[in-house]
Parts: C-alpha cells; sequence; structure tokens
C-alpha cells in the first residue's frame, strides 16, 4: 500500500497539532493567547492555519481588542 508525501505530511502536522494543544490546555486563555497570536501574524501560511484551528478549538478569539474607554461626562466630580 503507497502512502503519498501529503498525507504523512498532513498526518505529522496533525500530530504535532494535537501535542501542542495538549500542551496549552493547560494555560490560562491569557497565557494561550500570548503564545498562539505572536505566531498568528508573524508565521508561514501552514502555521497560521494551524494557529487559526487552535484559537478555535481552544474557543479563543482571533485577535486581542482593546477595551473602550468609558465614557466621559462633563459633571462628573473630580477626584481629590
Amino acid at each position: 500500500m503507497a502512502v503519498s508525501g501529503r498525507k504523512i505530511a498532513a498526518l505529522y502536522r496533525e500530530t504535532k497539532r494535537d501535542a501542542l494543544y495538549a500542551q496549552l490546555i493547560r494555560l490560562s486563555p491569557a497565557e494561550r493567547a500570548a503564545v498562539l497570536l505572536p505566531l498568528r501574524r508573524e508565521g508561514a501560511d501552514e502555521t497560521r492555519a494551524m494557529v487559526d484551528r487552535l484559537l478555535h478549538s481552544l474557543k479563543l478569539p482571533s485577535e486581542l481588542a482593546a477595551a473602550d474607554l468609558p465614557h466621559h461626562r462633563s459633571d462628573e466630580p473630580a477626584a481629590t
């Protein structure tokens, strides 16, 4: 039975992704994002695809967004 190089490569990537998932699951969501998001921005196409799948399976947002500033009203008392 002949197995193509593509199938072997896909199996290898899947195995590595599963091993990385097992390590990431032990981290807090913030730590997971700190590990994965830089790879998503700077990695190769295959790396970004793997990171996207991990972000989805770990239920993490694919982007970190800054929180909105609270609305300021001019009639609020100043801190003393």
